[in-house]
């Protein structure tokens, strides 16, 4: 899936009171099965997700979608990686909240969450 396309169809299924529902999500994983079941997550909460294979195609996407919110990215990528994105993101867009999926344990951030490989959701 593209960067910029929007992967749901609609907010159904959301709980009423999730503080997520209605925010824009922006995922990216070089791997297509953790990108997918992470994209789908999001939207299962009721965010509206676009999803990036790379760091470059979520700049991409970054740079064209305003209204993203949240930037859910893989650390480890070819190219672009995680941390190098979010620096990037933040001179675009300084309020966007930024969350680190790894599955390397030795990775370490002091300013932003990290979601740990392999994870249950």
């Amino acid at each position: 899936v593209q960067a910029g396309t929007t992967a749901a169809p609609g907010l159904a299924g959301a709980p009423a009171d999730s503080t997520l529902a209605g925010r824009v999500a922006l995922v990216v994983d070089d791997e297509p099965m953790i990108l997918e079941i992470m994209a789908e997550h999001c939207m299962s909460l009721g965010m509206k997700v676009y999803d990036a294979a790379d760091g470059e195609r979520a700049l991409g996407a970054i740079e064209s979608h305003p209204e993203i919110e949240v930037l859910v990215t893989d650390v480890r990528m070819p190219g672009l990686d995680g941390p190098g994105l979010a620096e990037r993101a933040l001179l675009l867009r300084p309020k966007v909240k930024v969350i680190f999926v790894t599955g390397y344990s030795t990775y370490r951030s002091s300013t932003w969450p990290i979601l740990r490989k392999p994870f249950d959701l």
